[in-house]
């Protein structure tokens, strides 16, 4: 007679604690560095400095990398170009796809806003990076519109 137990031992625990749906990713070192102002007045300018680094041992060739852009924003401009802006409903910048090389591979993106009302708001800027062999890893940043207002 095999008799049921209610104390989980370690083996059981990790079994319990992987999704059914996880996927084993190939590679799984991507990092997604942004840099921004924690908070700005509607009518400023945002500029967010983007870094994204593959610090695994597979090249990711073809990666595809989007800046979600906050609601209440006004697109300036990005560096490099991008291969697409996007206004609505979701407004996005797409960049052409990209090599990342093994071990320290990286690319940068520099992207300007302009901080639009109301104020007394968070909005929240995401960076994607898609390939086949991560699937998709995305990095939020968040900034507060204050309630000063910004030069006009």
């Amino acid at each position: 007679m095999i008799k049921s137990s209610s104390i989980a031992t370690p083996l059981s625990l990790a079994l319990l604690l992987v999704p059914l749906s996880a996927t084993a990713w190939e590679c799984q070192g991507v990092l997604i560095r942004q840099n921004g102002p924690s908070q700005a007045a509607p009518g400023t300018e945002l500029t967010y400095d983007i870094q994204v680094i593959n610090g695994d041992t597979c090249d990711l060739s073809g990666a595809r990398i989007t800046d979600y852009l906050p609601r209440r924003v006004q697109y300036l401009s990005a560096q490099p170009t991008p291969l697409e802006v996007i206004h609505l409903p979701v407004s996005k910048i797409m960049w052409p796809p990209l090599d990342l090389q093994s071990s320290g591979g990286e690319a940068h993106f520099q992207v300007k806003l302009l901080a639009g009302e109301p104020a007394g708001r968070v909005i929240t800027n995401t960076v994607c990076v898609e390939h086949e062999k991560i699937g998709r890893v995305c990095q939020d940043l968040d900034t507060f519109l204050t309630k000063a207002r910004g030069p006009s």
